[in-house]
């Protein structure tokens, strides 16, 4: 019961056992879901050794492809390209 152990308050969205290891705000993962929500042709991914966003076109003749730490570079990328 209580917090998991695995789990920092100091460092919010970092596990204490692997410093590096960041997880993505749930604010930005809800933003880039509601996005793809609405742009099916596009997939995005949380990388959480390098703490960015990645975005690419499903098509896969396209090279669209864009990643940055904050949801809504990545998804104004993807939007302008759309």
């Amino acid at each position: 019961m209580g917090q998991d152990p695995d789990v920092t308050a100091a460092r919010p969205g970092t596990l204490r056992n692997n410093p590096m290891v960041h997880l993505p705000a749930p604010a930005d993962a809800a933003q880039i879901a509601a996005f793809l929500d609405s742009h099916p042709g596009w997939s995005a991914t949380w990388d959480k050794r390098h703490g960015v966003w990645r975005v690419t076109e499903d098509d896969p003749d396209s090279d669209l492809y864009a990643e940055h730490a904050d949801a809504r570079q990545v998804i104004a990328y993807a939007t302008a390209h759309s």
